[in-house]
């Protein structure tokens, strides 16, 4: 995975890349965060914090996500993203609640295929994360991309511990986890 050019889409890119965009950017919205990269199969992918206007995206996607992959992200089966969740799920005050998306043009239109979120309890002071890629862009890279970006966003906003409630055959977050955690280390 390589991330590519400068954070925000040239002119000349406005024909066939649409989503960089700052209408409806809220206050304190961390522009430093959004970047360009290219997954395994040479597809490039728009990565930023989430907007409260990702709502209608944010329900696309999970539309868009297979029973397994919705049981995966909620540990439970789930038809619908009520209206309070999805105001949890895309008002954050990126600090100690952060999530990134990473969108791509399809079809002339902006849709978001992943997103990667920590939580933060305040009593506590651990963060809880979770994370869901769309099923056909899934073994691209993109969702261990955005988890590690996801967790030094963190440790900026002062985190010093994360840990995810994961269901144990869920073998491809407990690799990735593990895998980060041994780069981590050394």
């Amino acid at each position: 995975m390589t991330q590519n050019g400068p954070t925000r889409r040239k002119q000349g890119h406005a024909k066939n890349m649409v989503t960089y965009s700052s209408e409806n950017t809220p206050p304190r919205y961390p522009r430093e965060y959004e970047s360009w990269i290219t997954v395994k199969d040479s597809r490039r992918v728009f990565m930023r914090p989430i907007k409260p206007t990702d709502r209608n995206l944010l329900l696309d996607l999970f539309h868009r996500l297979s029973d397994q992959s919705i049981f995966l992200r909620f540990l439970e089966h789930r038809q619908e993203l009520s209206p309070e969740l999805l105001d949890r799920l895309t008002v954050v005050n990126y600090v100690s609640d952060f999530a990134i998306v990473a969108t791509a043009v399809e079809k002339s239109k902006d849709h978001i295929i992943a997103v990667c979120r920590y939580h933060c309890d305040r009593d506590t002071g651990v963060a809880e994360f979770a994370i869901a890629v769309r099923d056909d862009w899934q073994g691209m890279g993109l969702g261990k991309e955005m988890v590690r970006r996801l967790i030094d966003i963190a440790k900026k906003n002062g985190i010093r511990r994360i840990e995810a409630v994961v269901n144990s055959s869920n073998k491809v977050v407990m690799k990735l986890i593990n895998d980060l955690w041994r780069k981590s280390k050394g």
